[in-house]
């Protein structure tokens, strides 16, 4: 059983493998959608320009998901601590890492084959937040 140790942390918890659910803060999930290294983009016509309009963030719960930038802001937004995250059927075929728009290709996906992502998508609920949680996000999400 997680449980949350004050209202600034927050558990992520995947539908498919609850018992992978994990203990985060907001500051990490701030600092996450801030990572070049986490956030990606779908290629259009499987090749470079990419959709810049809505990138997907990475998020390591044991396991990547990768979830729309725009649900992660609003569940900031919202102050709930508990995420629950369910997959999606929207696969992006290939993806391009944002460090990729920085002219770094070297070790990133950038539109090639192999980069496909399945997206998952968030829903928020508040539990009170007083107890400690047993496993703690990694720092680099």
């Amino acid at each position: 059983m997680l449980y949350l140790r004050d209202p600034e942390h927050l558990i992520l918890l995947p539908l498919l493998n609850p018992e992978k659910a994990i203990c985060s803060s907001r500051a990490q999930m701030q600092a996450a959608t801030e990572n070049l290294g986490s956030l990606y983009y779908e290629c259009l016509n499987d090749t470079f320009p990419v959709d810049l309009d809505n990138p997907i963030l990475k998020i390591s719960l044991e396991f990547q998901v990768y979830i729309p930038l725009s649900e992660v802001h609003r569940a900031l937004e919202k102050g709930q601590n508990i995420w629950i995250i369910s997959t999606s059927k929207v696969t992006y075929r290939r993806t391009a890492s944002a460090t990729a728009l920085t002219d770094d290709l070297v070790s990133t996906d950038h539109c090639q084959a192999g980069t496909t992502k399945q997206l998952s998508h968030l829903e928020t609920k508040h539990l009170n937040p007083y107890q400690k949680c047993q496993r703690e996000a990694d720092e680099n999400s």
